[in-house]
Parts: structure tokens; sequence; C-alpha cells
């Protein structure tokens, strides 16, 4: 992760400028995503592992039992998989444990995921929204300009981001892992072994996708988070250009 430090920019053209050459130095041939921040004073953190202090500072908490996590994952969703039920009923939507744990996050639950758009406008736009009051950094407009927290954008590199976790968590940095995965990938084989990588050395989706979704991993390994492509479930999704990070047991 690299954090520019320079001047703040007060234009669109200057921001897709900055953007562009950042793309650039990306590799051209690179997908970016981007995620906007009303403020530089947050991490990237996930919803279910983030806690807000009095002080105007967003932390991640530190990940002490998978199995806490798991059990309160799967309360939230016994829930909403009854109240879910008839959305996916009416839209002719299979209503699998994956579709609802994106609808979950896309409508404010507590999730594993972080919001990314593949537009730079959409993610400036939530940058800025409600700019003028910052209720969690707890600054208003009448804040002293140094210590109001000012607006960013974040650029991400999914291809790179899962080539760096899936060749750490197979612990193979030769193999080329340079995809974004769908939720395609997730299911077109049955689980027959533990390992990730099929006697071809390809990757087995299905296993992977179970370490990620019920935190399944051993005492030594180690989930960074993945990029994942989701079907836009609603149209909301589809005009903001939804796109999802997903933490594993590592912030």
């Amino acid at each position: 992760m690299i954090e520019r430090d320079q001047q703040p920019i007060k234009t669109i053209s200057k921001y897709l400028d900055a953007v562009y050459e950042i793309w650039e130095d990306m590799g051209t041939d690179n997908i970016i995503w981007f995620r906007g921040e009303n403020s530089d004073q947050y991490k990237l953190c996930p919803g279910l592992f983030r806690k807000i202090r009095s002080k105007p500072v967003a932390y991640c908490m530190d990940f002490e039992n998978a199995s806490e996590f798991n059990k309160a994952e799967s309360n939230i969703d016994a829930h909403f998989y009854r109240q879910s039920f008839e959305f996916f009923s009416r839209n002719n939507i299979t209503n699998s444990k994956w579709f609802r744990y994106f609808l979950k996050q896309h409508y404010g639950l507590q999730t594993r995921l972080l919001d990314w758009t593949e537009n730079a406008l959409y993610a400036l736009f939530f940058a800025l929204k409600n700019k003028g009051y910052n209720k969690k950094a707890g600054q208003s407009k009448n804040a002293k300009a140094e210590t109001t927290p000012k607006a960013r954008v974040w650029l991400l590199s999914p291809y790179e981001l899962n080539h760096f976790s899936v060749s750490n968590l197979v612990q193979n940095e030769e193999k080329d892992f340079r995809k974004i995965f769908t939720t395609l990938d997730f299911g077109d084989e049955a689980i027959t072994a533990n390992t990730l990588l099929n006697e071809k050395g390809e990757l087995r989706m299905r296993q992977l996708s179970r370490k990620y979704m019920e935190l399944e991993f051993e005492e030594n390994e180690i989930l960074y988070s993945i990029a994942i492509f989701p079907p836009h479930l609603d149209k909301r999704m589809t005009a903001q250009q939804s796109c999802f990070t997903m933490f594993g047991n590592v912030v």
C-alpha cells in the first residue's frame, strides 16, 4: 500500500489527472478499483472488524478468535435469510450464502467486506458526500481547517492484491494468481481435498471460498484480503459499479 503525499486536489480535472498518473505508474494493463472516504483518518477496515472510539479515529480491532466472528456472522445470516427470502424469490435469484453476504454489505449490515467501485468519479462522490459534517470523526463545519479530516480516494489493483494474497496462502510465489474472483468461481467443483491447489497446480476455488466464508484456516495460515467481482443483485449495485474486497483473518 502506497500513500502519496501531495497537495490537496481541488478540481475534478486535477483529480482525473492524478488518477491517470497513478494508473500509468501501476501499468495501464491493470484494472483499478476506487474507494472514497470522507476522512483521511480512517483505515481500510471492514465494518465487522471496526470500532469507533469517542476520539476522531476509526481503527481496526485485533483479530483474536475466528470462531466468535463466524458465530456472529452465522447469527446475522440466519435472520437475513428469512428477511431476504421474498427478495430472492421475486427476482428469481438463487438464495445462496454468498449472494446474501453481498446484499448484507450493500444494505449496511456488518460484514468482512469493503466497498469499492470501478468508477473514479463515483468514489470521489462518496468521498465528498456529507463532507460538511463528519459525524463519525466528530468534526463540524466550524472546525479549524488544520484539524478537519480531508476526503481521500483509495486506488487498488485487484489483480495484484489477489496474486499477493493467494501466493502467500499457498506459499508459491512463482505461479501467477492475477485474476479477479467472481461468484461463478465459487462452486464449480466439489470439495474433495484440503489442499488449495489440485494436481495440475490450479486453484480449487470452492476450497478457497470455504476458507474465506467460514474462516477455516490452519494455525499458521494467513488469509489476506481478496478482491471479488460480485453479481449486481439490484439496480443500485449496477449503478455504483460495485465490487468488494473480503477480509480473512488479518486486517
